[in-house]
């Protein structure tokens, strides 16, 4: 769990930065916390694919936060390499066999 802990303090250090240095608005942040505790609330159920689909949906609403301007286009790249090196950390993390293939 230690690297994805580490991947989730470096995103949810990059939106802190955002906010308070005015790059992304705090109602921004707010959604990509929202939809990131999703993520992570299925990850730790076990529902590692279920958290890797979040995190797909957690780096289009980012993109869609660009396009209201209400993340600025400097914050985009950053915080979909944070949500990137998570979705890996917990692919990494997953025990073998987790997440039925079906």
């Amino acid at each position: 769990m230690d690297g994805v802990q580490a991947a989730v303090a470096a995103l949810q250090g990059i939106v802190t930065e955002g906010v308070n240095d005015g790059t992304i608005s705090a109602k921004a942040a707010e959604e990509i916390q929202d939809k990131f505790a999703d993520a992570l609330e299925k990850f730790e159920g076990g529902d590692t694919e279920g958290a890797i689909n979040e995190l797909v949906d957690l780096e289009e609403k980012v993109d869609e936060l660009v396009d209201k301007d209400e993340v600025a286009n400097s914050q985009e790249q950053k915080l979909d390499r944070a949500i990137e090196d998570v979705a890996e950390e917990m692919v990494v993390a997953a025990p073998p066999g987790d997440g039925d293939d079906d």
